[in-house]
């Protein structure tokens, strides 16, 4: 004789199924309760797996303790626990990757502000030579480029986010207007404000190892970072921005 689900109550059957999905879970503190589960032997495993949002009763809001389970129910209840075990794998993970984690291996090896800010002064440096040259383009891709790293040092070190933005409020506006209006002399005071803005920034912060990092003192460059550009290069500053 075949062995098929329909000779099975549906109460056994579904706690059968609770056993084998290892639905192990608290239970919230107003379980759902069917009318005609109240006393039945399987009451908990039911209310337990109807928060879970694996069953659903009857549209009289009954259950139906003692009837038959078809495969067509015992198909959707393993497609909710799909869609729930799904769910629930995507916030784990959307936790894990948004939330600074020390103990985390993966945490630990992001990098930190010493080495965001290498990679920061380089496209200020490359932002001066662009816009001494006249490539207008160009300066504001650096500007650009400037505060998105910033953003990595804004998500990795979160306690230095507030200052970061403040930052880039405060100085980045003016840089950006100065680009936009292809003003050389705005342009230079904008810039020594934000080289000044830097200097400050440096030497208000501290760290568990540092009183200060007033020691970090940047300067308007003199050497060209990335000699191989052509700053000069032809179409430039013709507004491909958009």
């Amino acid at each position: 004789m075949k062995h098929r689900f329909l000779h099975n109550k549906k109460a056994l059957a579904l706690m059968t199924v609770a056993v084998f999905l290892i639905l192990i879970a608290t239970a919230s503190a107003s379980p759902t309760t069917f009318p005609d589960v109240v006393g039945h032997w399987a009451q908990s495993a039911i209310e337990k797996i109807a928060d879970l949002g694996l069953i659903h009763g009857h549209a009289d809001g009954k259950f139906g303790p003692d009837e038959y389970v078809t495969r067509a129910q015992l198909a959707t209840i393993l497609a909710n626990d799909i869609d729930q075990r799904a769910a629930a794998t995507n916030t784990l993970i959307d936790d894990k990757m948004n939330t600074v984690d020390r103990s985390l291996a993966l945490w630990n090896i992001q990098p930190g502000l010493g080495t965001v800010m290498i990679e920061y002064g380089n496209r200020l440096a490359r932002l001066y030579f662009a816009a001494k040259a006249g490539n207008w383009d160009m300066a504001a891709y650096q500007l650009d480029e400037m505060f998105e790293i910033q953003e990595v040092g804004e998500v990795t070190r979160p306690g230095r986010a507030p200052m970061l933005k403040a930052f880039e409020d405060t100085y980045g506006p003016a840089v950006d207007a100065a680009i936009a209006a292809k003003d050389t002399a705005a342009f230079d005071t904008a810039f020594n404000n934000m080289i000044s803005g830097c200097n400050n920034c440096h030497a208000a912060s501290s760290s568990g190892e540092w009183n200060s990092y007033q020691f970090v003192h940047i300067q308007v460059p003199t050497t060209d970072p990335a000699d191989y550009i052509d700053w000069a290069a032809p179409g430039m500053g013709t507004g491909n921005k958009k």
